[in-house]
């Protein structure tokens, strides 16, 4: 069948009709013309595969990745950089529009990267054991792909997934207790942590910081090898334990488990409009939740009266304090719990919060969080994003008590990928 791509959506499949009925086609672009194979079918919608590029959208490009009809890690490597953020601009009002019902939110165009590639900071490969394999998931599978020469992580990690592959052809039957590994490296000195994660557990044994030693000594700039469980516990096999990143001009240290934002360069884009939409001011009082290692909490309290950072993981809260010493900011409190219940919990003797700055997971904000928000009566808020569509529905709870939305701006911390994270500038209608 024939048909014509007029949009992308959430997953960066391209959308087009045929007899009336929608179809998602895959490594397509609005503008293609396409011969497709009709695939998986709903009774709304229907799934196809392209067999042929009939007539080529102006914003085609040829992919530099080969790997991307194969590997789940990015792909939209075959849209036109420029076109990729606009379609991202477009995705977020859709969802707004959409699933908010907010028709008149201004959304400015996506703030993007002036090198678009080797962008990430963090990433999570998973270990396959037969046979052995270290690399992405293929698309719609747990079979994994051991991509070396991947355009979104820095170049020098292949070469040490590559090293430990063979460490681990070396180490026999243990092997089969990894299942996943995290590399990580700071943007400001170029250190790598390695994190070898255990199937639900803590890796321990001479042989596994045997691995760690060896890793150390044939790559210099690796500073830890560590061990996780999975979840927010680890233990270090060989090296000091943090990583050491700088943003903003403030000093962070990074422990195995703990969140940071995976594209530092735009980072630094997102914290600069948190500050600029959350105008923080020496007589604020400020509640920055899913405060994680400390990223907005140091550069707000640095203007703000006192900041109260909540954060579940007790890694990232202990780093958290570790970083507000570093860098002399003593006006921040850091409360170690599930955000829900401790906002739940401080609601009632909270007055006069003049910002809240809220980053929750995909998921966004649970009810009860919503129905506390409405309780604490912030003047001005500050949602930061990674899913317009948790985004827009709880844009709308807010507006429906009481809250205007000012504007919504898409910051393309994932480049290649249909993601985008979004700052939404939020004030109390008087």
């Amino acid at each position: 069948m024939q048909i014509e791509i007029t949009g992308l959506n959430h997953s960066g499949e391209g959308v087009g009709r045929y007899e009336g009925k929608v179809y998602f086609v895959p490594f397509t672009v609005p503008g293609d013309l396409v011969e497709a194979e009709p695939g998986k079918q709903a009774r709304r919608y229907g799934y196809a595969r392209l067999k042929e590029v009939i007539r080529p959208s102006p914003d085609r490009v040829t992919p530099l990745c080969s790997h991307m009809e194969r590997c789940g890690g990015s792909n939209l490597h075959h849209i036109r950089y420029p076109a990729q953020l606009e379609l991202k601009r477009t995705l977020v009002a859709d969802a707004l529009q959409r699933i908010g019902n907010l028709k008149e939110v201004r959304v400015l165009p996506t703030i993007g990267m002036e090198n678009p590639y080797h962008y990430r900071n963090k990433a999570v490969f998973h270990v396959q054991t037969d046979p052995l394999a270290i690399g992405f998931y293929q698309t719609g599978s747990h079979t994994v792909i051991p991509v070396r020469d991947c355009l979104i992580v820095p170049s020098e990690w292949g070469e040490i997934l590559t090293f430990l592959e063979n460490s681990l052809r070396a180490l026999g039957q243990s092997a089969h207790d990894l299942s996943q590994v995290t590399l990580r490296q700071s943007h400001h000195n170029r250190e790598i942590m390695l994190v070898l994660s255990g199937r639900n557990k803590i890796l321990r044994g001479s042989e596994w910081e045997g691995i760690a030693r060896e890793i150390k000594r044939s790559f210099p700039q690796v500073s830890t090898v560590a061990s996780s469980d999975g979840l927010d516990k680890a233990r270090v096999l060989s090296g000091k334990g943090v990583l050491n990143e700088r943003l903003a001009d403030f000093e962070f240290a990074i422990s195995p488990t703990a969140f940071f934002q995976v594209n530092t360069v735009m980072a630094e884009v997102l914290l600069q409009k948190v500050m600029e939409y959350g105008m923080p001011t020496a007589g604020d009082t400020v509640i920055d939740a899913y405060c994680g290692i400390g990223t907005f909490s140091l550069p707000l309290a640095a203007k703000a009266g006192k900041v109260i950072g909540i954060e579940q993981n007790p890694a990232a809260v202990r780093d958290a304090r570790r970083n507000a010493a570093a860098n002399e900011i003593n006006n921040v409190e850091f409360i170690s719990g599930d955000v829900e219940k401790v906002l739940t919990h401080i609601a009632p003797s909270l007055e006069d919060i003049d910002l809240l700055v809220v980053d929750p997971p995909r998921k966004g904000l649970t009810p009860a969080i919503l129905q506390s928000i409405v309780k604490i009566k912030p003047r001005r808020m500050v949602y930061v994003s990674c899913n317009p569509g948790t985004l827009a529905r709880d844009l709308s709870s807010l507006v429906t008590n009481g809250y205007g939305i000012k504007e919504v701006q898409p910051v393309d911390m994932f480049p290649h990928t249909a993601h985008v994270e979004c700052v939404t500038w939020i004030q109390k209608k008087k």
